[in-house]
């Protein structure tokens, strides 16, 4: 009130000069400042991620700026606050307000004599005539600011340092050609049902008579008979030679897709190889140094090797789906699951189940911390004199944790940073100090993000600094919600209460994780697992103080013996059956998971900061504030983005980059959209429907498809469109309804996934008329009734349906695998040859389709070849290729350029391409 009384009876210049003031309080040190500082490395790391590769900045610019803040804040510590008698009379009167204009002196309530030399208290920018004054009182440089901006600069520094780069002197044996290379292993070896996987690090390569240096990461897959005959071991330490080909990481250059070869360079690794057989690979004589590092590898070898040998002993005493949840919870082995079992975890939102990591690291500690106490107060009471049973404990609970780190590969980053983590709450603790849990939160993650920036961008570490901060910062919300508050009879103090209680605190620790964890999981996987919520009640609690001790107790007793290590072998078989007789339980729900699309990164900042804002201990007015300005711009943003997908008046048609297969997505001048097949990988070792066509639909927008078709029965055309019908809303789905001669049953089983879902099926004779869609018009060319009359032919490709899509003057032709004779067929129903034809290759660029007399009858303006890079076909062909240049042709290939974007405005086509 006094602050009001001043300023209604200053001059009008005065109260300008006071409400520009701005309060150096603002600038002042936050509570736990290792936490903000470590928001702000982090933040370092993201500016150089989103705009260090497009400014050329070499790394002694960041030396230089750090230097700088160093040098300035060092200069601050030591500067005295200047005095306002000792500014000059103009400084004074046109940059700082006099106290009794704007506060009341400090002695005013307190009976004391004023303050000889006042000091400034606030930093003021007033327009005074002939020129403004800025002036930063050290106060503020001796604040929080200085050293955000140095953590910030320090942050993009590292970010930098760790960028990976491809080595120079690789380059030339990405060629294609066989070589042969020296190795040596340094990760641990990754088991699949049907191959293994070893990162190694190459050290040379034996190029004629000369060995030619390299230092270069390159994951080296081979085949895998099956659990009882595990090949050939490889433990880090052991040196390797051997004979291949090395190859790029490859992409699917599509538009929203995830960058694979990105993911492998921050991994270390710059190529990859496979060998048939592994009489290619033979192990040579270990190198003869006797430094830290070789002594600490081969002692990561004998862990390995041991891991390696538990892991055949389970697979040879267990089932396969309980040996496949134990090789991966107990050995951190997880990608030996089978494809129908992993799909059941992913819908109930178990993951992190298979994924060894900070909640199995702690729940074992944790289970050791108790036993231990308890042991010390049954047995050993005397102990309690000395010290207490809590000390005591520390220290077998941090070692069981290393020994299981060490068990599931210690080189895991999820393990390493699990240990780091506990080890700095654990030391806090035999310290006897209670350790501030969001300021040793930041010390851990600043500690991880020093040794390797990369990790920022590590779906695990963003996982586990979530669900850390969530019980920190969020659970205390939902901590007093009990039910004894409602039933009486549940106090905490009785029998049932108390088990009660663990329940309601599993629950609501789960709520809190869930409600930080839901925006990224839909950011990483395109939807959520409503059902986890509930299932993570029951199966964390068993698996983390049942299942993982017996687990890790078997281990123990297998070193010793497989005989006495058996029958705890068998309990757990059947404990792991119950687990994923659960988990399928709660896969039958039809609300276990729902898919709700990719969501883009701004999308990701607004729910993050509106959550920031929700939760932060900031007042109610500054709380609105900042939602009211995320939901204007939401308001602003929405409707733009809307006009902009409305804005669809024309024909477009995307080559979608599936790999060695095809699919074309039609967007039509009505709005109406059609997918054309959807790709596949043989034998559906590979979901592209789940992992790369999905992401691409929802990264344009598209949650409805009013024609999903598929040209014929082969996997590289069908098995990527079983997910699309699953998840996604279908209006048509069109068939031929052919399978193969002699097959039981169609390959792809599209007609069972429509029928479950209700999906209007159209197939023949429906097929043999036209579609009006708008303006478009759809036509059928193949096959016609008069083929049909002669029943299926040998060859399923030449069942391929043949689609025309017109739109005024343009048209475009998906030919599916339709060989010579079947193009020479349709030649006379193509019509007029004036129009725009865009043609996308048939059967991939096959030397026996896109024929002289096909091409000579469209005469198109550009043709799309769908393949795959590398592909053992070698589509598209040589001849292929030389009839298009023949008749210049321009040919776009998905290999080389990635997804291709036609767009036709019925009188012409545009076309561009990823690359």
């Amino acid at each position: 009130m006094r602050r009001l009384r001043d300023l209604a009876a200053a001059t009008p210049y005065m109260r300008i000069r006071s409400l520009l003031t701005v309060d150096c309080s603002l600038f002042t040190m936050p509570a736990r400042p290792l936490f903000w500082l470590t928001v702000f490395f982090m933040l370092g790391i993201s500016a150089y991620r989103l705009f260090g590769e497009s400014l050329p900045v070499q790394s002694y610019y960041y030396a230089l700026a750090a230097l700088v803040l160093i040098a300035v804040f060092a200069a601050t510590l030591r500067s005295r606050s200047p005095a306002v008698e000792d500014l000059s009379p103009a400084l004074s009167a046109s940059v700082f307000c006099p106290p009794s204009s704007v506060d009341p002196p400090p002695s005013a309530d307190l009976n004391l004599p004023p303050s000889p030399r006042p000091r400034v208290r606030s930093l003021s920018f007033v327009s005074c005539p002939p020129f403004s004054v800025f002036r930063l009182p050290s106060s503020v440089l001796r604040s929080f600011a200085v050293p955000a901006l140095l953590f910030a600069v320090f942050g993009a520094w590292a970010a930098k340092s760790a960028a990976p780069q491809l080595p120079h002197g690789l380059e030339p044996f990405l060629n294609g050609q066989p070589a042969s290379y020296m190795a040596e292993v340094y990760g641990s070896t990754e088991y699949f049902p049907e191959r293994t996987r070893t990162s190694l690090r190459l050290l040379w390569a034996i190029k004629g008579d000369r060995e030619v240096p390299l230092d270069s990461g390159v994951l080296l897959g081979m085949p895998r008979k099956n659990g009882k005959n595990p090949g050939i071991f490889l433990v880090p330490g052991d040196r390797v030679l051997f004979r291949g080909v090395l190859k790029r990481f490859r992409n699917y250059k599509n538009p929203g897709g995830f960058d694979y070869a990105l993911y492998q360079a921050e991994r270390g690794l710059n190529a990859q190889c496979f060998l048939k057989n592994e009489n290619l690979l033979i192990k040579t004589a270990p190198s003869p140094e006797t430094s830290l590092v070789s002594i600490l590898n081969a002692a990561r070898g004998r862990i390995e090797l041991f891991r390696q040998k538990t892991l055949i002993w389970a697979q040879k005493s267990m089932d396969p789906a309980p040996a496949a949840f134990y090789a991966a919870m107990i050995l951190g082995y997880k990608t030996l699951l089978d494809r129908t079992w992993q799909e059941h975890i992913h819908q109930t939102g178990l993951n992190h189940l298979l994924s060894v990591s900070g909640l199995h690291i702690g729940m074992v500690s944790m289970f050791l911390f108790w036993l231990v106490r308890l042991m010390v107060r049954s047995f050993c009471p005397s102990i309690l004199n000395r010290t207490s049973d809590r000390q005591t404990a520390l220290w077998p609970a941090l070692a069981a944790a290393v020994f299981y780190a060490f068990l599931a590969g210690f080189g895991a980053p999820t393990i390493w940073r699990s240990v780091l983590s506990l080890s700095v709450f654990f030391g806090a603790a035999f310290w006897y100090r209670r350790a501030d849990s969001l300021s040793v939160l930041g010390l851990a993650a600043l500690l991880i993000l020093i040794l390797d920036p990369e990790n920022l961008w590590q779906l695990p570490f963003q996982l586990t600094f979530a669900c850390v901060l969530a019980i920190i910062v969020i659970y205390p919300r939902f901590r007093e919600i009990r039910l004894y508050r409602i039933f009486p009879i549940l106090e905490p103090h009785g029998a049932p209460g108390k088990v009660i209680a663990l329940f309601e605190d599993a629950f609501w620790i789960s709520v809190a994780i869930n409600i930080l964890l839901f925006p990224l999981i839909i950011f990483y996987f395109d939807g959520f697992a409503l059902a986890g919520l509930f299932a993570n009640i029951l199966l964390i609690p068993f698996t983390g103080f049942v299942i993982l001790p017996l687990g890790l107790f078997s281990v123990l007793l297998f070193a010793i013996g497989e005989t006495l290590a058996y029958p705890v072998l068998f309990i757990l078989n059947y404990l792991f059956w119950g687990c994923l007789r659960f988990i399928e339980w709660f896969t039958g729900f039809t609300w276990s998971f729902f898919w709700t699309g990719s969501m883009s990164l701004a999308w990701l900042f607004i729910i993050y900061a509106a959550l920031g804002l929700f939760f932060a201990p900031f007042s109610r007015k500054l709380k609105i504030a900042g939602l009211s300005v995320l939901a204007a711009l939401v308001c602003i943003w929405l409707p733009l983005g809307h006009h902009a997908a409305s804005n669809t008046e024309a024909l477009s048609v995307d080559v979608i980059d599936v790999g060695q297969g095809s699919s074309a997505l039609l967007r039509l001048p009505s709005g109406e959209t059609m997918l054309v097949d959807g790709g596949g990988v043989p034998h559906d070792t590979y979901d592209v429907g789940r992992n790369v066509l999905a992401p691409f639909l929802w990264h344009e927008g598209i949650r409805r498809l009013d024609y999903v078709v598929v040209s014929h029965d082969h996997p590289d055309h069908g098995l990527g469109l079983r997910f699309i019908l699953a998840h996604f809303d279908v209006g048509c789905f069109w068939t031929s309804g052919i399978i193969e001669k002699n097959a039981k049953a169609s390959l792809c089983g599209l007609d069972e996934i429509a029928l479950k879902r209700k999906i209007k099926i159209r197939s023949f004779p429906d097929l043999f008329s036209d579609v009006q869609s708008g303006p478009a018009r759809i036509r059928l060319l193949h096959p016609t009734p008069e083929f049909l009359a002669n029943g299926p032919k040998k060859d399923l490709n030449d069942d391929s349906l043949i689609l025309e899509i017109s739109w005024g003057e343009t048209r475009v032709i998906l030919p599916g695998d339709s060989g010579r004779k079947i193009e020479l067929s349709i030649i006379p129903a193509l019509g007029e040859a004036t129009m725009q034809t865009l043609l996308v290759g048939a059967h991939h660029g096959s030397r026996n389709s896109n024929s002289e007399e096909f091409l000579d009858a469209l005469h198109p303006i550009a043709i799309v070849f769908s393949c795959g890079s590398d592909n053992q076909f070698g589509f598209p062909a040589p001849a292929a290729i030389e009839r298009c240049a023949e008749r210049n042709i321009p040919v776009y290939r998905t290999d080389l350029q990635g997804a291709v974007h036609a767009v036709s405005d019925g009188h012409k086509w545009t076309i561009s391409s990823g690359q």
